[in-house]
Parts: C-alpha cells; structure tokens; sequence
C-alpha cells in the first residue's frame, strides 16, 4: 500500500467515526508533502435486486405483532420498536442512534452498536421467514453506521 492508499484509508476511517452515521460526499485530504486532493466518497452500495417491499402504508404495528398488508407476525420489544423506525422511513438511512434512540428510549448512549447490530439480525431472519424471502435477500442494509429498508 502506497502511502497515499495509507492515508486516504485512515482519513476515511476517522471521518467516519467523527460523522456518527453521516457519510460523507467528498473527502479532502492534506499529505506531508504539501500535496492536497479532494476525493469523491463511494455512494452506498445499491441493493442487488428489488425485494418487492409494499408501500410504507402496508405496515401496521400493535402490541406484539406487526402487520405486513395484513400478514400477521408475532414480533415484540426492539425488534417491533427497530422495525417501526424503518417502516416509516421507507429507503431511508436511518442512524444507529436515532435506532437506539427511539427503541432503547431514555438511555440510548447506554447501548452498545453490536446489541443493536444483533437485534437487527434478528429483525432480517425474522422478515425472512414471514414474507418468504431468500437468505441472499437483505431487507436492511447497513451502510456507514445507519441501516436502512430495503425498497421495491
């Protein structure tokens, strides 16, 4: 690895740890030399395949049970919670915090990512199996610390 290659990697890296989930367009990047370049950010990987996900209006949610165009599942706790955030901001990225937010409550900087990343594993098997999709199909992405639905 040049040290180019070396520091674009590691300016990169820090860039995403200060954005907390906000990927970044462009990047500018200063080398000891004097030398400074401004890079375009790769956009987030496209989804392979459309997943045939219904309009945001398919969902209804009550106490332990979510609705998918009325497919009844039995789904509970933070997943139900995860999966609500999603359903309402269809494509949508969706940061980690806001996730653990608006499913963990008062006390979010209590929770780690990989709980998070742990549940929303959970949430696509358990999509995967109601709405019969492959195991190659991801109905959540997870790109740049924010995790989004996937879309038809």
């Amino acid at each position: 690895m040049c040290p180019h290659d070396t520091s674009l990697f590691l300016a990169l890296s820090a860039y995403g740890r200060l954005a907390r989930g906000q990927c970044p367009s462009r990047v500018a990047i200063g080398f000891p030399d004097g030398a400074e370049v401004t890079l375009p950010v790769p956009a987030a990987p496209s989804d392979s395949k459309p997943i045939g996900w219904p309009r945001a209006d398919g969902w209804d949610f009550r106490a332990g049970e979510a609705a998918l165009n009325g497919l009844r599942f039995k789904l509970g706790g933070k997943l139900l919670a995860i999966l609500r955030v999603l359903a309402e901001r269809p494509g949508e990225p969706v940061s980690a915090d806001r996730l653990k937010s608006e499913a963990w409550g008062e006390e979010p900087e209590l929770v780690e990512d990989g709980n998070l990343h742990g549940h929303v594993s959970q949430l696509r098997k358990k999509l995967r199996d109601v709405l019969g999709l492959a195991a190659e199909d991801n109905p959540i992405t997870h790109f740049c610390s924010a995790y989004r639905r996937a879309v038809h």
